[in-house]
């Protein structure tokens, strides 16, 4: 049986309050070290917002855990898992016009994590350009699609792939007529 979305936000908030108290921050040091307005931490721990897929992964950086640590009902992770296609979490996210689909589950203490993006005719990343820790490698499945980094412009078609240091400003659009799909590996890891 399905799990109710209220119960994946109470658990969200739950598990966010308990990490930030666990590490001694207050509203306001956490909301600096994850650039969240403490206000909007607060209705996220309060259960009285959801937050967008950016503010959840700024929020998971900020203390060092992946996004699933929130959304997966189990505390502790496992060192094997194995995942069936019909049992992959997918989200879909109008910032970036994609759908986000999770080849992997939480590992205890994992050093990466890999993702399906499927992005729509014309989707890219609003709102400027993504940076963060680590690196990214890219696989593209199918359609074409542009990435800008660090103000270099690379075009992925089926087959290309494209790994590069996650830190350098990044983002991508579909140059394609139909969905693209893109195979993403991240370290350290986002999602799983």
């Amino acid at each position: 049986m399905r799990e109710k979305p209220e119960k994946i936000v109470e658990r969200l908030g739950d598990r966010l309050k308990r990490l930030r108290q666990e590490a001694g921050l207050s509203l306001k040091d956490f909301g600096q070290l994850a650039g969240v307005a403490p206000s909007t931490v607060q209705k996220i721990e309060n259960g009285k917002m959801v937050p967008s897929i950016l503010i959840l992964m700024k929020i998971s950086r900020g203390l060092n855990r992946s996004l699933n640590y929130f959304l997966e009902d189990s505390e502790e992770p496992a060192e094997v898992r194995l995942v069936r296609w019909e049992d992959r979490k997918k989200s879909s996210n109008p910032e970036i016009g994609a759908i986000i689909e999770s080849i992997a589950r939480p590992l205890r203490d994992p050093l990466m994590d890999a993702y399906i993006l499927r992005i729509e005719p014309g989707g890219e990343v609003r709102g400027g350009p993504l940076s963060h820790a680590g690196e990214e490698l890219v696989y593209c499945y199918r359609g074409k699609v542009e990435f800008l980094i660090g103000g270099e412009r690379y075009v992925l078609r089926r087959k290309d792939t494209l790994h590069f240091k996650a830190s350098i400003p990044h983002q991508w659009r579909n140059l394609s007529s139909r969905e693209s799909v893109l195979i993403m590996v991240n370290s350290p890891p986002w999602f799983s």
